[in-house]
């Protein structure tokens, strides 16, 4: 498989679909391979879906190791991935993981819901001898030119190295600066569809001495495994720059796009520097029927969120020392070529980034920075199962205080979704608020009219 058949890319953290009709993906950029000679029916109709971009890092002093999985759907035999980097990244630096690491993730960071279960106000007796199980349950809620061809260098690129990991075929290239037009014709002339829009990107990225790491996926060698995951790919660099490049995903983006981060780091959370960070609501008790459409309610928590911040701030939704298992760090690349280190994996802070970006709220690539942090946090919420034993006078008390806990739980939600309050009292089968107003003072009866003595003290 030659280079001009391979040049595709491994998305870091957010990539483009450098295609009108394409949907987003991930770090960087994400860019069919068109057929020689295309119809224009064929290239409105072959489409890349990108449901979800996840990413997991780790950092150690100027040590980065990144890992990137996409959701891809695709009517495409062949399609790249272009991601910029800080480096030339090496075959020995290149890895394909499973994609059960981000299932280990997703588990220990998800945002939850807790079940409690009231205690009943009149136990039997022989309950009372005995401690109730109260322990909550969870529902955890994305290659040879051909002659007369001209070379890389006359489109002022460098193919700095060239190789095949996994279904991946790999490239790092490198260009001259203001090359990014070149760079651009080079990469169309392979028949990667490169929209004009991205040569300002491009140029910026060559400018600050980034390469760009290219992959090419081969899908019929995925096809019979009934999945269209793509294996994780994994890379891992030095550099003082602690990064993610997103900017070069929102070139053409068909909407914003959203993006996970599982962070690693000795020193404590991670956060973006050059963008606000805030804790995702947590800790709020909500109505019972949320237990089974807790997904759903989350990605409307989200939305809010994110709508009241203006799209510009980075969501932190974990952060815990400790919590990631040894068996899934090393899968992240804690220890690539070395054997582990337990005592100092113990120490190792897992922070869980969540945000929804494009390029006109998202304009710079994402900054981030180690602290000293390691306060534990993650996004919980709870709903209550009401006691079903209350035949008795402490049973009349504990029904008393159900009805405002419930109108709790519905505010609390209509605050977080943003959503309709009376639309969510009526599926908690709650009554009609009777109409709202500053109370009104009785009406006193109307004054009797004064008579004569006679009728005063005979009372007419």
């Amino acid at each position: 498989m030659n280079i001009q058949q391979a040049v595709i890319a491994f998305v870091a953290a957010t990539s483009l679909l450098f295609s009108p009709n394409l949907a987003q993906a991930m770090c960087g950029c994400m860019i069919p391979m068109r057929p020689q000679k295309p119809t224009q029916q064929q290239l409105v109709a072959q489409k890349i879906l990108n449901k979800a971009s996840k990413v997991a890092l780790i950092r150690d002093g100027l040590l980065t190791t990144l890992t990137m999985s996409n959701d891809v759907s695709t009517d495409y035999d062949e399609f790249g991935l272009v991601v910029p980097v800080p480096t030339v990244i090496q075959k020995k630096d290149v890895r394909v993981v499973e994609p059960t690491v981000f299932a280990a993730l997703e588990e220990i960071t998800n945002p939850r819901l807790i079940e409690n279960w009231d205690p009943d106000p009149c136990p039997a007796e022989e309950e009372m001898m005995a401690e109730r199980a109260m322990a909550p349950s969870v529902a955890d809620a994305p290659s040879a030119r051909s002659k007369g061809a001209r070379s890389a260098a006359d489109y002022g690129v460098k193919v700095e190295a060239h190789y095949d990991v996994g279904e991946y075929s790999i490239a790092v290239l490198s260009a001259k600066e203001g090359a990014g037009a070149g760079l651009m014709e080079w990469l169309n002339k392979f028949h990667y569809q490169v929209p004009p829009e991205a040569v300002p990107v491009i140029d910026s990225y060559i400018k600050q001495g980034m390469r760009f790491f290219v992959a090419k996926v081969n899908f019929r060698k995925l096809r019979g495994k009934g999945t269209t995951f793509l294996r994780p790919l994994q890379v891992r660099y030095e550099t003082p720059k602690f990064m993610l490049p997103v900017r070069l995903g929102t070139v053409n983006a068909d909407g914003p796009q959203e993006l996970v981060v599982y962070a690693l780091s000795a020193k404590g959370r991670i956060e973006a520097t050059n963008y606000r960070s805030m804790r995702m609501p947590s800790g709020h008790d909500l109505p019972l029927y949320v237990k089974g459409q807790f997904e759903q309610i989350y990605e409307q928590i989200f939305d809010a969120a994110t709508k009241e911040a203006d799209m510009r701030a980075i969501f932190t939704e974990y952060v815990e020392r400790g919590s990631i298992d040894l068996t899934t760090a090393e899968r992240v690349g804690l220890s690539w070529d070395k054997p582990s280190d337990a005592d100092a994996f113990s120490y190792y802070t897992t922070t869980r980034l969540h945000f929804r970006y494009d390029a006109a709220h998202f304009p710079e690539d994402l900054v981030l920075q180690e602290t000293a942090d390691i306060e534990a946090f993650r996004v919980n919420y709870s709903v209550h199962h009401p006691a079903d034993r209350v035949q008795c006078e402490e049973g009349q008390k504990y029904l008393a205080t159900l009805p405002p806990r419930r109108e709790k739980e519905a505010e609390a939600l209509a605050m977080l979704t943003a959503g309709d309050l009376k639309e969510i009292r009526e599926k908690m089968g709650l009554p009609p608020k009777s109409a709202i107003g500053p109370a009104q003072p009785p009406t006193p009866p109307p004054a009797k009219k004064k008579g004569s003595f006679w009728d005063r003290l005979w009372g007419q």
